[in-house]
């Protein structure tokens, strides 16, 4: 093999006939739809919410006209690449037509077609798509220091009964005659970090705590878009 990565990594090897598939699958598609493929599968990396992962799926789905199980594995088979680039290695060493070569000489491109569309996509991830990801994957990496970072939010909404009178120590239950006085509104939170013990949070609050929370999440965004002015940060 003349590439580090396929010196590395056998795509013949029957663990990995699905992404030899999928890359097969990949070329297949229009140069433009491609370019899309590589770009979401960056930003999915990059992404801190599994809501926002879903979303990208979903509009991978519609742009390839795959189903979504097609689609996330495109988007995985785009990562697989650009983890690889990750390596200063690989980065050094490694061209869009060492790769054509080994997988020519592997028989996974077999068509002038084939390694055509390989080499114009190879490029535009090294080109236009990893220096991007790089740099963003950098200032996550400075950005997350030693604490936990968030990771995804869930929430529900019910109401709770107000029951009078309250069952006390001592009432007989046959006796007990509830009553619901009135409904107060809560809402449930959830929150995930990426690392820590635990991993997920819970607690409630009422709306008017709730508001609360709102607003002093608005002032730190405030608080962060004038520290970005202040030192001209994107």
């Amino acid at each position: 093999m003349e590439s580090r990565l396929f010196s590395r990594f056998d795509v013949n090897r029957e663990e990995n006939k699905q992404f030899k598939d999928d890359l097969i699958l990949f070329l297949g598609l229009a140069r433009q739809v491609r370019d899309i493929v590589l770009t979401n599968s960056a930003q999915l990396r990059l992404l801190v919410l599994e809501s926002e992962g879903e979303e990208l799926i979903r509009k991978t789905e519609e742009t390839t006209q795959q189903p979504a199980t097609i689609a996330a594995r495109l988007l995985n088979m785009g990562g697989f690449f650009l983890e690889q680039l990750w390596d200063s290695e690989i980065r050094k060493e490694d061209t869009p037509e060492k790769w054509a070569n080994d997988l020519s000489s592997l028989q996974v491109l077999t068509t002038d077609y084939q390694r055509e569309a390989f080499l114009g996509s190879a490029r535009f991830l090294l080109d236009e798509v990893f220096p991007g990801y790089e740099g963003r994957k950098k200032e996550i990496a400075f950005a997350a220091g030693v604490l936990p970072s968030f990771k995804s939010i869930g929430t529900t909404v019910e109401l709770r009964a107000v029951i009078a009178p309250k069952f006390r120590f001592g009432m007989k239950p046959d006796e007990y005659a509830p009553q619901v006085a009135s409904v107060v509104p809560i809402v449930s939170i959830s929150i995930g970090v990426d690392v820590g013990m635990p991993e997920r949070f819970h607690f409630q609050a009422s709306e008017r705590e709730l508001k609360l929370l709102l607003a002093q999440l608005e002032a730190a965004k405030r608080d962060l878009e004038e520290l970005k002015k202040r030192f001209s940060v994107r």
